[in-house]
């Protein structure tokens, strides 16, 4: 097994990477007083030092609660400070080419050119493929809460050999989580980590059991099969694997594990879709966030964050059979230069 050779902590002590973790870090929020103070060479350097020095401790995050529109429900978000965001900006772009590299081309969270319209276009695919009469479909409970630090350091000590690097992100996880269970929503560090947590199932699925169509968005997964019992296999392998990491699949609620056949008046439900066989058409909710965010800019003009939702909201309306709709989001887009705005 190939351990990532360039992860390491003389690596992550570099001037120019933390300048351009300081970029992408601070994309939307440049007027606030945290990111302007760290946009100071003396304050990036008295970072780096920091880390050198082996005296870096990151601070307490801010919590809130949010309402996510697309699940109609509250999440608990954690905000990491703009100094600890920039350390950990600073650790997945020395990780990030390396969890492309080992992710499956069907795990379509937050990998550049696997996002939901990826996803959406293989599920449209897919439904005109032979051996997907079964759809398997489930979510992991409280997935982030309950993910184990132990466990996630040691597949990380699989591939990462640097213990400085190690003790780093250790340090990050049990700041936020003191006792062992458990990563926050909100860190751009936990995001990469939490899709690498599930990555040795992802290929067993793939490669053990030779599964062809398989597909992951975080915790929601999704498979199918010739067969019922092929799904009724995998059902039981994946909730003893999950197990044995301490998670469980849900038991009730929308993202309970199902099984059913795939008919043409059914579909599956996912990635903000509805996927039939003959059509794939946005989830009413989602069609109507996507005209609430457009009627938003038509009043507000250039903001940096409703312009980089719409343009997520593209991508998604794009491939679907909803023509007036993507055609409209096309039109605000080069009338207000939305992606231009998206990058102030």
């Amino acid at each position: 097994m190939k351990t990532w050779k360039d992860v390491t902590y003389e690596n992550l002590l570099n001037e120019e990477l933390i300048s351009y973790c300081y970029t992408q870090a601070s994309k939307g929020k440049r007027g606030r007083k945290s990111v302007i103070k760290m946009s100071k060479k003396k304050e990036q350097l008295k970072l780096l030092n920091e880390l050198k020095e082996g005296i870096y401790k990151p601070t307490l995050c801010r919590k809130m609660t949010k309402w996510d529109k697309n699940s109609k429900k509250n999440r608990d978000i954690s905000c990491p400070a703009f100094k600890d965001q920039i350390v950990h900006w600073m650790i997945v772009t020395l990780m990030k080419p390396h969890f492309e590299s080992t992710f499956i081309k069907h795990n379509v969270a937050n990998v550049p050119g696997r996002g939901l319209s990826y996803g959406n276009l293989l599920l449209k695919h897919w439904s005109q493929q032979k051996g997907t009469k079964y759809v398997l479909k489930m979510d992991i409970r409280k997935f982030y809460p309950n993910i184990n630090i132990p466990v996630l350091i040691d597949k990380l000590k699989i591939k990462i050999r640097d213990i400085k690097i190690i003790g780093l992100i250790e340090l990050l996880l049990y700041t936020e989580s003191p006792g062992g269970t458990g990563v926050s929503l909100g860190s751009y560090l936990n995001l990469w980590l939490a899709l690498f947590f599930l990555d040795d199932l992802d290929h067993i699925i793939k490669e053990r059991f030779k599964v062809k169509f398989y597909l992951r968005y975080v915790d929601d997964m999704l498979i199918l099969t010739k067969t019922k019992k092929e799904s009724k296999n995998l059902l039981k392998f994946i909730e003893k694997y999950l197990s044995d990491i301490q998670l469980e699949i849900k038991e009730s609620g929308k993202g309970k594990a199902k099984i059913y056949k795939w008919t043409d008046d059914r579909f599956i439900d996912m990635l903000g879709t509805k996927t039939y066989r003959n059509k794939q058409v946005l989830r009413s909710h989602v069609y109507l966030n996507i005209n609430r965010q457009v009627n938003k800019i038509k009043n507000r003009g250039k903001d940096p964050h409703l312009a980089r939702s719409v343009l997520s909201y593209k991508g998604i309306a794009q491939y679907s059979d909803c023509v007036n709709l993507y055609s409209n989001i096309e039109t605000i887009i080069k009338k207000y230069n939305l992606k231009e705005v998206a990058n102030l």
